[in-house]
């Protein structure tokens, strides 16, 4: 057994071992906790603790899951007692995890086990249609109740509750309620239902419930600081029957609250589960020390938070480079500057760097320096491969074959491509199905037969049906693959992009070849390959799950997105008061405050070998120049940490940029933290200033509609060309041509 306690330190030897009863892990960024929790679900096979299929393994991402499985595979293989055990056949992200409890049990809800899984924009479409049909498109966006809806399920609302609404919770109530039964009829689930509805089962059917209780002996929960409320019931629910429940998580990761997250649940893990044991994994293994010690200051500027101490044995390594430059412009090429550096030296990849943000609207300027440079780059989080046109119509046609009580994917495709069943054609069918109570597959057969629409259309829709039954049919006897070419041939769809030239039409053609190869390794990894598995697959697949390691480009992509990922070399860009640390309106309520920080020292932690910090004087946003203060964030970074450099600022401010040139590390806190130092800044930008034509001036106290309260901190030119630049409450800077911007004297 010695070999699953090889390479690991003393902590993760604990957690290895100490399976009996609630057991918290607090790990730190880099700690090495996938190799702690593998080697704990093969130490308790191993040891017989329980059966592959008594282990309950949850994380968030499908790649996590599968790497998880992949390293128990290997350690168990190494065992004379476990060599033909497998890794936990219960080892899922938590919405895999809740489809395959309702793909046994849907009846118990009114379902069939043949349910499709619908993603946003199915939902975004179901919720459409149903406004329009109740005469509300106008009241409510399809996107806001689309939250509505999914905030009243992960509230665990079995019953629905007006409170949270307001004067809106009759509308709301009406929406969901008609949402629900719509979703019924077409014997589909949202991302939502396969955590929603697992809860109802287990709430309402003791036995199903008790049944998961004893079977489950142990259960362990990745990444626990991004749980919701939903989630968390879900856990404790299913751990009270044998209570060994293991969470593994890091308060100072936890990044997700916008969509639902709730730190308290690993704040508070040791009330919620007396008795608990904690371990703290404290050794970094990915990044150098001063990037370490750097984050570890930073970090401690919040006040929820557990506290660990993180440390690390690798090497010094370079300072973090702070870098200011005088607008966003000036810093994507500052970036893509240096980046072609790294790479023109010879032993660095562009696949070893990485460049966050806060939003995706910064990539632009980074993205056309990139270029010009000749940097090969890719971006992620933009379009989803899987929500593509094109990979969507293919998708339609496979969920209505496996569920043609799915409206929504019919609705989709019947007209594509193009054969005639119009708009006003389509209307008519969708209202008779409304008035019958049927899905809008039988009521094709039923316009058909009772020859409800023209010649024309009928002779139209009898082509469409013939072309659904040839469909299933050869499900049937082909494999997925042959199935997907011959869907591709007998639709036409393939046909169709052919005999367009046009660039986009061969693009969607090579992204059509890109589904046939995901087709292909689906079938190549899974042991019963069949429509219904691979469908779930394709709809709960996020965008990182399908990240190619081996691509040799520069990676671009939202902080958010980054968690998890380490890279040698990564930048940091836009690091100004409003825009990270993000604020809405120029205030930050206390405990976003935190989350961003949080935010920050994810990304900081992202780096292996050297981080780069930068920010511009001014930025533009839409059409407008904005001068933000540099992030507090930077103040926080110790001075021997962080070497700082101050690029093209403009003569006028000399005197400014060479005295933070002078200081060798970080630039002085006190000086950050002063009104002075904001003063500067925006000073440090500007012409003259004193009174205009219109007697704007320096110091004057103004109100805007919509950014609030704000002081005059300088005022450029004269006339109808009136610059001024104002500090608003909560340190946000604006710039405004003063003819346009309604704003209001106070003084």
């Amino acid at each position: 057994m010695s070999f699953l306690f090889e390479g690991l330190n003393p902590e993760q030897l604990n957690v290895v071992k100490s399976v009996e009863g609630p057991v918290l892990v607090l790990a730190g960024a880099g700690s090495g906790k996938t190799k702690a929790l593998t080697h704990r679900l093969a130490y308790i096979i191993e040891q017989q603790l329980a059966q592959p299929d008594q282990i309950l393994a949850v994380t968030f991402t499908n790649k996590a899951a599968t790497e998880m499985k992949h390293r128990v595979d290997i350690l168990l293989s190494e065992s004379e007692i476990a060599k033909h055990f497998f890794s936990p056949s219960w080892l899922s992200t938590f919405h895999s995890f809740g489809a395959k409890i309702l793909r046994l049990h849907a009846s118990a809800l009114g379902y069939q086990t043949e349910f499709t899984i619908f993603d946003d924009s199915d939902q975004i479409s179901m919720i459409k249609k149903l406004l329009k049909d109740l005469n509300l498109d106008a009241q409510i966006e399809a996107k806001d109740a689309q939250k509505m809806i999914n905030q009243i399920k992960s509230k665990k609302q079995i019953y629905f509750d007006k409170k949270p609404f307001g004067q809106k919770s009759q509308m709301i109530e009406t929406i969901y309620l008609k949402y629900e039964k719509q979703m019924k009829a077409n014997q589909a689930m949202d991302f939502s239902d396969l955590l929603f509805k697992t809860y109802q089962l287990f709430k309402n059917n003791k036995e199903i419930l008790n049944f998961y209780q004893e079977q489950f002996k142990y259960i362990l929960v990745d990444e626990y600081q991004d749980t919701n409320e939903l989630q968390y019931e879900l856990i404790r629910l299913l751990s009270m029957g044998h209570k060994n429940l293991c969470v593994v998580g890091d308060e100072d990761q936890s990044i997700y609250s916008w969509r639902g997250a709730d730190i308290s649940n690993i704040l508070n893990f040791e009330n919620d589960f007396q008795g608990a044991s904690v371990f703290r994994l404290e050794q970094n293994y990915r990044s150098t020390q001063n990037i370490i010690n750097a984050a570890s200051e930073v970090i401690k500027n919040n006040q929820n938070r557990k506290g660990k101490e993180l440390f690390t044995r690798n090497q010094e390594g370079e300072l973090i480079d702070f870098i200011m430059e005088a607008s966003d412009y000036e810093e994507a090429k500052a970036v893509a500057r240096i980046v072609a550096q790294l790479v023109s030296q010879g032993d660095v990849s562009p696949k070893e760097i990485a460049i966050l943000y806060r939003t995706n609207a910064q990539s632009r300027l980074l993205e056309e320096q990139l270029r010009l440079n000749s940097i090969p780059y890719r971006i992620f989080g933009g379009l989803k491969f899987y929500d593509r046109a094109e990979v969507k119509d293919v998708l339609s046609y496979m969920r209505l074959i496996y569920n043609p009580k799915d409206d929504v994917a019919l609705r989709r495709i019947i007209n594509v491509p193009a054969r005639g069943i119009g708009k006003t054609s389509l209307d008519k069918i969708m209202m008779i199905a409304s008035q019958n109570g049927f899905s809008l597959w039988e009521t094709l057969y039923f316009v058909v037969e009772d020859k409800l629409l023209p010649a024309g259309t009928l002779s139209k829709i009898k082509d469409f049906l013939a072309l659904l039954e040839s469909l299933s049919a050869a499900l049937s006897n082909r494999t997925l693959l042959e199935f997907y070419v011959f869907l591709l041939e007998q639709s036409g769809y393939l046909q169709s992009l052919k005999q367009d030239i046009s660039a986009e039409s061969q693009a969607r053609i090579d992204n059509l070849e890109a589904f046939s190869n995901a087709i292909e390794q689906y079938m190549k990894e899974s042991t019963e390959p069949t429509l219904s598995l691979f469908l779930e697959e394709m709809a709960l697949v996020s965008d990182l799950d399908k990240m190619e390691q081996g691509q040799n480009t520069v990676t671009l992509m939202t902080v958010h997105m980054s968690k998890g990922l380490e890279f040698a070399y990564v930048f940091v860009v836009g690091l100004e008061e409003g825009l990270f640390p993000q604020a809405r309106g120029g205030f930050m309520d206390p405990d976003d405050l935190e989350e961003e920080r949080r935010l920050f020292y994810v990304a900081m932690t992202r780096a292996k070998k050297k981080l780069y910090l930068t920010a511009a004087q001014v930025r533009r946003v839409w059409g407008q120049e904005q001068m933000n203060p540099v992030a507090r964030f930077i103040s926080e970074v110790p001075k021997k940490c962080m070497v700082t450099n101050i690029n093209r600022i403009g003569q006028r401010q000399s005197g400014f940029a060479n005295r933070y040139r002078t200081q060798s590390a970080n630039i002085n806190k006190d000086v950050f933290e002063s009104q002075s130092f904001y003063d500067e800044t925006s000073s440090s930008l500007g012409a003259s200033t004193g009174s205009s034509l219109n007697s704007w001036s320096q110091g004057g106290h103004v109100k805007h509609p919509h950014f609030g309260k704000g002081v005059i901190r300088q005022v450029e030119g004269d006339g109808e060309e009136t610059r001024l630049t104002i500090l608003f409450e909560g340190t946000l800077m604006k710039k405004f041509i003063a003819k346009y911007a309604k704003l209001e004297r106070l003084s």
